[in-house]
C-alpha cells in the first residue's frame, strides 16, 4: 500500500495478488484484510486520475466470499479448499498472467 500510496507511477501497477487476511482481522480489530487493502489500492488510483484498476486475486480459505470480491471487480478468487493443486500460488500466478496476455 506505501507504493500505491507515495510511487508517482502507480499506473504501471498491472496486477495486485492478496491473501484475504480475514483470519488476522478478527485478532487484531485495527487491521486490514485483503479486500481493505484493495478499497485503498483503487481509492489511490481513483485519485492519481486512472481509469483502469489492475487486476485483482484473492487467495482464502473461504473466509472472503465471491460476491464480496465482485463488487471490488476482484478477478481472480482462489481458495485452498475448493481448488485442488499443489501451489495455489503457481495457479494464481499464472491466471493473472493469463489475463495479462502474458502467459
Amino acid at each position: 500500500l506505501e507504493y500505491v500510496k507515495y510511487h508517482p507511477n502507480v499506473g504501471y501497477i498491472d496486477a495486485v495478488i492478496t491473501s484475504g487476511m480475514r483470519r488476522n482481522v478478527k485478532k487484531k480489530s485495527k487491521c486490514m484484510d485483503g479486500l481493505d487493502l484493495i478499497d485503498n489500492i483503487q481509492f489511490q488510483f481513483d485519485d492519481a486520475g486512472y481509469s483502469e484498476y489492475p487486476i485483482f486475486a484473492v487467495v482464502s480459505k473461504l473466509s472472503i466470499k465471491a460476491d464480496e470480491c465482485a463488487e471490488r471487480g476482484v478477478k481472480i478468487l482462489a481458495s485452498y479448499d475448493i481448488i485442488d493443486t499443489n501451489d495455489i500460488r503457481v495457479y494464481v500466478q499464472e491466471r493473472v498472467l493469463s489475463l495479462l496476455g502474458n502467459f
